[in-house]
């Protein structure tokens, strides 16, 4: 047995008894002293991971914990721990896979829409993390040859992010924002297409049409403008160009245009 399988070994036993206490037997044996003290540190340990990885959470899914209220989200982020630890030593990338978890955590099964609300947390997370940009303007579309709008090609704010949903989880995270004053009003049978994009510093979910959600989807593959406008009047023969053309500039979705 080489070195390094054994040191992987021993890595995989700490871990695992970091995780849970229920698998630490195998990593005491590994730790020289007494017994019942590396007993105690280890679940020092596991303390402070867990809250870590808590905090991580609450950090990237602030929405999810105003639905479900702190002590029953303590619990979620425990169970999504065990399942899922970190592989990063950055807990800003922690928590990718939640939404998954959340789709198949029994205990939310109550709440259908909670799994998509926290993908689209996580997307407004990646979003604030991007690469800041400088946003184009309506006036360089304006500025190009008419012969060469069709093959204009859009380059995309790197934290631009599209979503479609069965369920209204724009509003929903829209309604749950702490600067959110109104009464909360959201009609559970409406489905929702989104963005989540910056706007300078904030991040933002904005409400696409069906026909927007085409369009831009077609830019971030790098089609053509032509090409992306037949593809939104293939789902919506009443499309219109210029409303879409103008949110996407007023709302930073596009970065530079060129044939």
């Amino acid at each position: 047995m080489s070195e390094s399988f054994r040191l992987r070994q021993a890595q995989r036993g700490f871990a695992a008894a970091v995780r849970s206490s229920a698998a630490q037997q195998d990593a005491l044996l590994l730790l020289a002293g007494d017994a019942a003290r590396n007993q105690q540190l280890l679940a020092v340990y596991r303390g402070n991971s867990v809250a870590n990885a808590g905090k991580a959470l609450r950090l990237a899914y602030p929405v999810v914990e105003r639905i479900v209220g702190e002590e029953f989200f303590g619990g979620l982020c425990r169970a999504f721990w065990q399942e899922c630890p970190s592989r990063s030593g950055d807990l800003n990338e922690y928590g990718e896979g939640f939404g998954d978890f959340l789709a198949n955590f029994p205990h939310v099964a109550e709440l259908p829409y909670l799994a998509d609300v926290a993908r689209v947390e996580w997307l407004v997370s990646r979003a604030a993390h991007a690469a800041d940009h400088v946003a184009a303007t309506p006036a360089q579309l304006a500025n190009m040859p008419l012969e060469s709008v069709g093959v204009l090609r859009l380059d995309l704010q790197p934290g631009l992010a599209l979503f479609a949903s069965t369920w209204p989880v724009a509003t929903i995270w829209q309604q749950h924002q702490t600067d959110y004053a109104d009464e909360i009003d959201i009609d559970l049978n409406k489905d929702e297409c989104l963005a989540v994009h910056r706007v300078g510093l904030r991040v933002d979910v904005t409400v696409l049409s069906t026909a927007e959600l085409a369009l831009w989807r077609q830019a971030q593959a790098g089609q053509t403008l032509a090409a992306m406008l037949e593809t939104a009047f293939a789902v919506d023969e009443s499309f219109d160009v210029q409303s879409a053309l103008q949110a996407g500039f007023a709302h930073e979705f596009i970065t530079a245009l060129h044939a």
